[in-house]
């Protein structure tokens, strides 16, 4: 692309369109394929418009890849404040709150498992990335922080910043392992050791909040 190319700001519905379709479509393909095998020409041909419209509204695949990363943290965050509502609702078992926070995450995940992968390797060399995911690390660790705090009184923990930060790293590994098929163990099994871990630390042995755990599965 030129240098002297100018970088469009679409106020048309027109304009608008056409840029969420390109947006729409280089979501699609990084999450199928990942940001190095995925080109322009390819994300314009999916979008149904030329490569030339492509570079009138994005300076290049970078730029592209940026802000469709900014609307899968949008989408991640409608999610998670989807499963931190069940969190934070006292009637629910914590346990039961746990799982369904879990399950939505994994789903995500597979959902964008090229996206997130290379997301992550990307941050360790390019700035850009590397600030959106710790911004994203941080409106995350915010909001779990406040669900622990609205039940504390539920909990045997008391230094409840610690253990947001224990089970943040355990939801994580756990949900990278199940949604990116790193783990040899079945995912239903690794799901329940996740929960059993959980409600031991956080909750009173003789808490209503966690179920009896299941029998052993036979191996």
């Amino acid at each position: 692309m030129s240098e002297q190319t100018k970088i469009r700001s679409p106020q048309q519905s027109r304009s608008i369109d056409k840029k969420e379709r390109l947006i729409s479509s280089a979501y699609a393909l990084f999450c199928e394929l990942g940001f190095y095998k995925t080109t322009t020409p390819e994300i314009a041909k999916r979008a149904g418009l030329s490569i030339g419209c492509l570079y009138s509204y994005f300076k290049d695949k970078h730029d592209l890849f940026l802000t469709v990363l900014d609307r899968y943290y949008e989408r991640f965050g409608e999610i998670r404040a989807d499963a931190l509502r069940d969190l934070n609702d006292q009637d629910l078992p914590l346990r039961d709150s746990f799982r369904s926070l879990l399950l939505k995450l994994v789903d995500i995940h597979r959902e964008s498992s090229a996206l997130n992968i290379e997301a992550r390797i990307l941050a360790y060399s390019d700035p850009a990335v590397r600030e959106r995911q710790k911004a994203q690390r941080t409106v995350v660790r915010e909001a779990v922080l406040a669900s622990m705090r609205a039940n504390a009184s539920r909990m045997r923990v008391t230094d409840i910043e610690a253990a947001t930060e224990v089970i943040d790293d355990l939801f994580s590994g756990i949900v990278h392992r199940i949604a990116f098929g790193e783990s040899e163990v079945d995912d239903d099994r690794m799901l329940e050791a996740a929960l059993d871990a959980a409600c031991a630390y956080l909750l009173p042995p003789d808490s209503p909040d966690g179920e009896p755990r299941r029998p052993p599965i036979p191996t």
